[in-house]
């Protein structure tokens, strides 16, 4: 039932707690950093688009390789870097492209890891960034999905949204499968709406996602000054807990990578990457071409992360595994096996556990697996 407030006025004690609540909802946001989307109008956005609500959560700014080697933190949250940079100089490229293979870095108790393609103006103030990232605190799972964001003038604001205006939603935070490589582009275009298109796909078929419009920048960022192609730790401390691309520090052969870097456009200068790693007893990273880099680690921790550490553990997966084998897998992972279920012929294995494969958990928890006997189906 709606109340009419002229026809039953609340109480004025109502009335009061309302007021706190609202000053203290406000208050929450300021210190959270929300801010309100910005949207175009319909005329801005064209037909056939749509605008996303924004998904708000910290994003580190990449950080430039003349910054002193140090974790950036911002508020409570640490950011780390292992990246590739490059300058357009004296050119005008119109835009970017890369492509990055697809991984599923365990976040161990922290809040995202992700690798991307930015384009920055010259200041480093405004940016865009599109990826994939494992951000459970965002999309509720621990796959590697989508997104896409941006920087005004140093100001932070939305994945997905905040004026980014979708031409093909179904891609916006959509699952990429594990192995996979993703080319990714960002480019200016002038015709009509004045605006950075936004693509992605497999190398050779990307598609278009859909575009940020200049005026988010009042038409003062139109061309890529800077590239940066990287992987970023968004950690509870400056011990990060998360894995970075593969888990493993890069090689001349292994690791995530960041290939075919290139400037888009018909003055498009030549690729040379700088990279750095600012903390690499952490991740790393590894030039193996003047356009493509290895990077990755993983992170303060390689081993199971110590009792009272921030960090927590993932539990494997162990159904229908034996129970031998499930055993050694779960003190591999620095839990405690438990097992129940009736026994009979042969060796016994795992009908179900719990908690379920993939949840993170202290180090030193249970895990609690059923056994069956007989043949498995």
């Amino acid at each position: 039932m709606t109340i009419d407030p002229a026809v039953h006025p609340m109480p004025s004690g109502t009335r009061r707690i309302r007021r706190v609540l609202l000053v203290g909802l406000v208050a929450l946001l300021a210190m959270i950093g929300y801010q309100a989307p910005v949207t175009a109008s319909p005329s801005q956005a064209g037909a056939g688009t749509i605008q996303p609500a924004g998904l708000y959560a910290p994003k580190g700014r990449p950080q430039a390789a003349a910054d002193a080697p140090q974790s950036l933190a911002n508020a409570a949250t640490h950011f780390f870097y292992a990246e590739g940079e490059v300058s357009r100089g004296i050119s005008h490229p119109t835009g970017a492209q890369a492509t990055l293979t697809v991984h599923r870095p365990a976040l161990r108790g922290d809040y995202h890891s992700l690798a991307e393609l930015a384009v920055s103006s010259a200041n480093r103030q405004s940016i865009i960034e599109v990826g994939w990232t494992v951000k459970p605190g965002l999309f509720g799972d621990t796959q590697p999905r989508v997104f896409v964001y941006y920087w005004v003038n140093g100001s932070e604001t939305c994945y997905n949204g905040c004026g980014f205006v979708a031409t093909n939603p179904g891609l916006l935070g959509s699952v990429l499968p594990v192995g996979s490589q993703r080319q990714v582009v960002i480019n200016h275009v002038v015709a009509g709406i004045d605006r950075w298109t936004i693509s992605i796909g497999p190398p050779g078929a990307v598609q278009q996602i859909g575009y940020f419009p200049d005026h988010l920048w009042n038409s003062t960022f139109t061309e890529p000054d800077w590239v940066q192609a990287f992987g970023e730790v968004a950690a509870v401390s400056s011990q990060p807990c998360a894995r970075m691309g593969t888990g493993g520090f890069p090689t001349a052969t292994t690791g995530a990578q960041i290939h075919s870097v290139s400037f888009l456009g018909p003055a498009a200068p030549t690729v040379n990457l700088a990279t750095q790693a600012p903390t690499p007893a952490f991740y790393g990273v590894v030039r193996t071409s003047a356009s493509s880099l290895r990077y990755g680690g993983p992170g303060a921790y390689p081993g199971v992360p110590p009792a009272g550490s921030a960090c927590k553990v993932v539990v494997p997966y162990v159904l229908n595994d034996s129970r031998t084998v499930a055993d050694y897998r779960v003190r591999q992972a620095g839990l405690v096996p438990v097992f129940t279920g009736a026994g009979g012929p042969g060796e016994p294995w795992v009908d179900s556990q719990s908690p379920a494969p993939f949840t993170e958990v202290a180090p030193g928890s249970e895990v609690r697996m059923h056994l069956q006997s007989g043949p498995i189906p």
